[in-house]
């Protein structure tokens, strides 16, 4: 069994709209699921959160690609994780992505 697991957030640095609150429900259904997620538009994810360790959560991952959170979700299926999944947010990939945060109508 795992002693001192400490539950874990991992963040995004370029997802300029999460905020204090988004941690907030993360940490709060990480109380009752083993992980979390906050998929991003682009078919990524800005938020994971783990309450235990599961280290296949990252193996065969197609990075930078749209699959990336659906190939996640599948990995903590197969691990038999139970899964919060929150509302869905945009991070900072593109100059078009820019330009939304800048109000910038293109």
């Amino acid at each position: 069994a795992q002693k001192d697991v400490i539950p874990l957030i991992i963040i995004g640095t370029d997802c300029a709209v999460l905020a204090p609150g988004h941690l907030q429900e993360a940490a709060r259904s990480l109380q009752t699921h083993d992980a979390c997620l906050i998929p991003a538009e682009d078919g990524g994810y800005v938020l994971l959160g783990l309450r235990k360790v599961i280290p296949q959560v990252f193996e065969n991952i197609q990075w930078s690609t749209p699959r990336v959170f659906l190939q996640t979700q599948e990995r903590l299926a197969q691990a038999g994780a139970s899964l919060a999944v929150l509302p869905t947010l945009w991070d900072i990939d593109e100059p078009s992505d820019w330009y939304r945060l800048q109000g910038i109508k293109t």
